[in-house]
C-alpha cells in the first residue's frame, strides 16, 4: 500500500541519517575528523568547478563575484580543517601578485588563525615520546603556547639545569590527518588536470614528499644543524638556534630560546631601535645565500619564522622552523645562478640554453616570472591593456594553450623550482608588506654572481671563462645592478613624494608586479 511505501522510505531515510550521524561522531571523536575534513575539501573543489566552469562560462561579467564566492568557501575550509590547510591558505595569502584581490582580502587574515591544542594533549605527546613524566623532562613548562602554526605549536620551558628553551610540539592530529589530506590533494590535482586539460599532476609527488618530511622532527633537527652551519659560516648577522639532541623525538624538538621581534612588526622594530631596511635586507640576503650559494634552502620564510634581535650592539636576524627545506642538486644551483646572470646581462643565448635544458620553451615569460618584472630581449616596455571580464572565455582558451606549450616537457623541469619559487615569493611578500624597503632583485642578483664563484665543477658553467665571469661581463653586470638600484631609488622616492602630497604612491614591488602581470597577459594572450 501507499502507506507502507511511505513508511518504508522514511525508515530508509532515518537509517541513513542515523548511520551518517554515527559516522560523523566516530570520525570527530576518534579519527581526528579525517573523513569530515576530506568531505569539506571535495565539496569546496566541486563548488569551485561549478563556479568557474559553469557560472563563469554563462555569465563572464560576474568574474569578481565568482572570485569572491570561491575565495570565501576555500577560506572557510582552511579555517575549519586547520593543519596543512592553514599552510595552504597562508601560501595563497602571499600570492598577491597573481591572484585576484577577492582572494587576498580574505586570506590575508589567515596568519593568526592556526588553532592551538590544549595542555593535556601537549603533555600526552611529550610523555608518550620520552616515556617519562613531563616534569622529569623539563623543570618548568609554560602550559600556554607562545606561537601556533599549521603543524606544531611552541611552548616556553626550562631544562633540568635551568636553561631556557623553546619546545616545539607537533599537534596530535597532524600525523593521522596527513595521509588523508595528501590523498585528497592528489585526487583534486588529478581531477583539475583532467577537467581543465592542464599539466598539474607532475608537481604532486615532490610537494607531498616534502610536506611529509616536515612532520618528522628528527629531520627538522638535521635541517637545523645544516642551516646553522651554512648560514653562520658566511653571514655574521644571521643566527640559527641550537638544537638540544637529548630532548628530541619524532614529535618534539627542543631548541635554544631566543628573544626577538617578528620582522612583520615595523612599529615594534622601530621602537626597539632597529632599522627596518637593515632587517629586511639581511632577511633577503640570508635566503638568497641559501638559494644561490649553499644550495640548502629554507622554503617557508614567512614572517613568524624570522626574528630580529640586537647582539653586541648590531642587528641580527634569527631563522626559525627548518621543517620545510630543499636540498638543491649542484647542477640546478649552478644553472639557476647562470639563469639570473643571463637575465641581468641580457645574455639571451645562455638564458635560452638553460630554459631549453629544463624543457621550458618560452624563456621570456619564464624570466619575467622569476624577476616579477618585464623581461624582453628587445627591452621594450610592456603595453598594459585593461582586461575586460566578458572576454574571459576567449582569454582562458589562449592562456591554456600558452601554458600547455610552456609546460610541454614537465619531466625535464627541475622539481626544486616548485619550492624555491615559494621561498622567493614569500621573500617578495615580506619586503612588500614592510613598504618595499629593499631592492630584492639586486640582492638576489649579487648572490647569483657569488654563487657562480662557488661552483664545484667549472664544466657546469659552460663557455670558456673557466667558471669565472669575464672582466667585460663583470662590468656590464655591475652597470645593470647600478641601473636597477637607480630605478629602485627613483621609484621609492616618487612613491614617498606622492604619499606626502596625499596621493596613492606605487612602490618598487608593486610596480614590478603590475609590469609582470602585463607581460603575462601579453604573452598568454590576455591583453
Amino acid at each position: 500500500s501507499a502507506f507502507r511505501k511511505v513508511f518504508s522510505r522514511r525508515r530508509v531515510l532515518a537509517g541513513a541519517a542515523l548511520a551518517l550521524g554515527g559516522l560523523w561522531t566516530y570520525d570527530t571523536l576518534w579519527m581526528h575528523e579525517r573523513f569530515n575534513r576530506s568531505c569539506r575539501s571535495v565539496y569546496a573543489a566541486a563548488y569551485t568547478l561549478y563556479q568557474y566552469k559553469y557560472v563563469l562560462d554563462r555569465h563572464p561579467e560576474q568574474l569578481n563575484e565568482v572570485n569572491d564566492r570561491v575565495a570565501e568557501i576555500w577560506f572557510n575550509t582552511c579555517c575549519k580543517n586547520g593543519g596543512l590547510y592553514i599552510k595552504l591558505g597562508q601560501g595563497i595569502a602571499t600570492m598577491n601578485h597573481v591572484l585576484p584581490p577577492e582572494y587576498l582580502n580574505r586570506f590575508s587574515n589567515l596568519w593568526d588563525k592556526a588553532p592551538s591544542v590544549g595542555f593535556d594533549e601537549v603533555r600526552k605527546v611529550i610523555e608518550t615520546d620520552f616515556g617519562r613524566p613531563l616534569e622529569e623532562v623539563y623543570s618548568e613548562f609554560d602550559p600556554e603556547p607562545v606561537a601556533s602554526a599549521s603543524v606544531a605549536q611552541v611552548h616556553r620551558a626550562r631544562l633540568a639545569d635551568g636553561t631556557p628553551v623553546a619546545v616545539k610540539i607537533q599537534k596530535p592530529a597532524i600525523e593521522a590527518q596527513m595521509a588523508w589530506d595528501l590523498g585528497i590533494y592528489r585526487g583534486l590535482v588529478y581531477a583539475f588536470e583532467k577537467l581543465f586539460d592542464l599539466p598539474l599532476y607532475w608537481t604532486v609527488d615532490y610537494t607531498c614528499k616534502h610536506l611529509e618530511m616536515e612532520a618528522n622532527f628528527f629531520l627538522e633537527a638535521v635541517n637545523t644543524v645544516q642551516a646553522k652551519s651554512d648560514l653562520e659560516r658566511y653571514l655574521s648577522d644571521v643566527y640559527v638556534p641550537r638544537i638540544y639532541p637529548d630532548v628530541l623525538s619524532r614529535h618534539v624538538v627542543t631548541m635554544e630560546w631566543i628573544d626577538g621581534i617578528k620582522i612583520s612588526e615595523p612599529e615594534a622594530l622601530q621602537a626597539a631601535g632597529f632599522n627596518v631596511r637593515d632587517v629586511i635586507y639581511k632577511m633577503v640576503e640570508a635566503f638568497s645565500h641559501q638559494i644561490f650559494v649553499s644550495g640548502f634552502v629554507h622554503v617557508d620564510p614567512h614572517p613568524g619564522n624570522v626574528l630580529a634581535r640586537k647582539r653586541d650592539g648590531r642587528t641580527e636576524i634569527v631563522v626559525l622552523d627548518h621543517g620545510l627545506c630543499v636540498r638543491e642538486s649542484e647542477t640546478f644551483r649552478v644553472e639557476y645562478c647562470r639563469l639570473w646572470r643571463a637575465m641581468l646581462l641580457m645574455d639571451i643565448a645562455t638564458l635560452k640554453d638553460v630554459c631549453e635544458s629544463w624543457g621550458i620553451k618560452d624563456y621570456e615569460l619564464f624570466a619575467s616570472i622569476q624577476l616579477f618584472r618585464p623581461f624582453r630581449k628587445n627591452m621594450q616596455a610592456v603595453h598594459l591593456e585593461k582586461f575586460v571580464p566578458h572576454e574571459a572565455a576567449k582569454a582562458q582558451i589562449r592562456a591554456k594553450a600558452r601554458i600547455k606549450m610552456m609546460l610541454e616537457h614537465t619531466a625535464r623541469i627541475p622539481k626544486e623550482l616548485l619550492l624555491i619559487g615559494r621561498c622567493m615569493n614569500i621573500m617578495r611578500f615580506n619586503n612588500k608588506r614592510m613598504g618595499t624597503v629593499v631592492n630584492r632583485i639586486a640582492v638576489m642578483a649579487e648572490k647569483a654572481s657569488e654563487g657562480l664563484r662557488f661552483a664545484r665543477s667549472n664544466t657546469l658553467l659552460g663557455g670558456g671563462h673557466g667558471g669565472l665571469l669575464s672582466l667585460w661581463d663583470r662590468a656590464v653586470y655591475r652597470v645593470n645592478l647600478w641601473l636597477l638600484s637607480m630605478v629602485f631609488q627613483l621609484t621609492q622616492a616618487k612613491a614617498y613624494a606622492s604619499q606626502l602630497l596625499g596621493y596613492s604612491g606605487v612602490g618598487f614591488e608593486e610596480m614590478m608586479e603590475k609590469n609582470a602581470l602585463g607581460v603575462a597577459r601579453s604573452k598568454l594572450g590576455l591583453g
